[in-house]
């Protein structure tokens, strides 16, 4: 009988349940997963795969802090002593660079490290799969194309929008507008303030959870909402309140402007609302069709226009959801990440993508 595969999911959070659902569900007869950030650095077990979502929490998360002028080499020699020893490396592409990380800080390395050292690279989209297969020094790497998952076995689906507004105090008249996560810089912070302010309807409503953040000096005096209704909360959202959120709104508004990716998209789907969204990186995938709306960041007019749109499909009847339930779905999702290991495992290699699928 041929033993687990052994699986080792370096990076991990707490309050981000995008790992440890996939740690969870991957989990199988044929695949046996550990989590941990020290077992990584420390290498007393043997592994089949090390896979790798977001590699500065790698240090964030280890014991001893690497941030020196040194933590590339030390990270380098540990991925190719895990790879000496038969081990292959995943790497999970969500991000081109640490958010937002201004000058020359040493994080910008941690992904030319992991794309030149990993054995696969995962990418959430067709854009950062041909961004990376354009690199010549990566194209013998398996490149992988596997999706965001929904969150399906975590967050109830049967929540309505009216019982979510009721819980929420939202008024069933209001046309309910998204934006969730934390606004990451001040730029984000205008782009959806400018939107919200010269949108021209009464019964707008916007509904920011994380619109406050500690960072900045006089942030809630100097970028509150002067115009029309909103909720505006002060930080990271409770878990269980996230799908409250959801459910309650019309339209789902994505503030990144520079983003690879977004988790905002299978949850938007997920509860069958219509997306507006900036047309970078993997997020022009999904854009454009009948239900959802497309932008440039950098151009006032056309987000006012995208999120006048949104507002105008968001009661026709939807297909984002369906399209979810059947190429994002958890298991569908885990399989696909269970095939690429196997490959790894079996010793072949292909440059086109791996159970990679269409997007609407």
């Amino acid at each position: 009988m041929q033993s687990k595969l052994r699986i080792l999911s370096v990076s991990g959070s707490s309050f981000n349940p995008f790992i440890w659902i996939l740690d969870k569900e991957i989990a199988s007869d044929d695949f046996h997963v550990d989590s941990g950030i020290n077992v990584f650095w420390d290498r007393q077990q043997p592994y089949d795969i090390i896979q790798i979502h977001w590699p500065e929490w790698i240090f964030n998360s280890a014991k001893e802090r690497f941030w020196d002028k040194e933590f590339g080499q030390r990270l380098t020699e540990t991925l190719c002593r895990w790879k000496k020893s038969g081990t292959r490396i995943v790497f999970t592409r969500h991000d081109e660079r640490t958010h937002y990380v201004k000058g020359d800080d040493i994080r910008t390395n941690l992904f030319d490290i992991m794309e030149s050292e990993a054995d696969a690279i995962v990418h959430l989209g067709y854009f950062s799969r041909n961004q990376m297969f354009d690199c010549e020094r990566l194209r013998d790497k398996i490149h992988a194309v596997i999706p965001h998952h929904t969150y399906d076995t975590l967050y109830p689906h049967s929540v309505s929008q009216a019982e979510a507004r009721q819980a929420l105090g939202i008024d069933a008249k209001f046309k309910v507008i998204l934006t969730f996560g934390v606004f990451r810089d001040e730029e984000e912070v205008l782009l959806t303030k400018n939107a919200f302010e010269q949108l021209d309807d009464p019964d707008k409503y916007l509904l920011a959870p994380s619109w406050y953040h500690n960072t900045w000096n006089d942030y809630r005096n100097n970028h509150s909402i002067h115009k029309g209704s909103s909720w505006l909360g002060t930080g990271i959202v409770d878990r269980n309140m996230l799908p409250w959120c959801f459910a309650a709104t019309d339209v789902v508004f994505i503030q990144r402007l520079r983003n690879l990716n977004s988790g905002n998209f299978p949850m938007a789907f997920f509860h069958n609302k219509t997306v507006v969204a900036p047309a970078i990186g993997n997020m022009t995938e999904y854009m454009d069709n009948i239900n959802n709306f497309s932008f440039d960041p950098f151009d006032p007019s056309s987000v006012l226009s995208a999120l006048q749109k949104g507002l105008a499909r968001a009661n026709y009847p939807q297909v984002n959801e369906t399209y979810a339930s059947e190429h994002w779905n958890t298991a569908k999702i885990c399989e696909q990440y269970r095939q690429l290991y196997r490959q790894l495992i079996d010793g072949t290699k292909r440059s086109k993508p791996v159970s990679g699928v269409p997007f609407a």
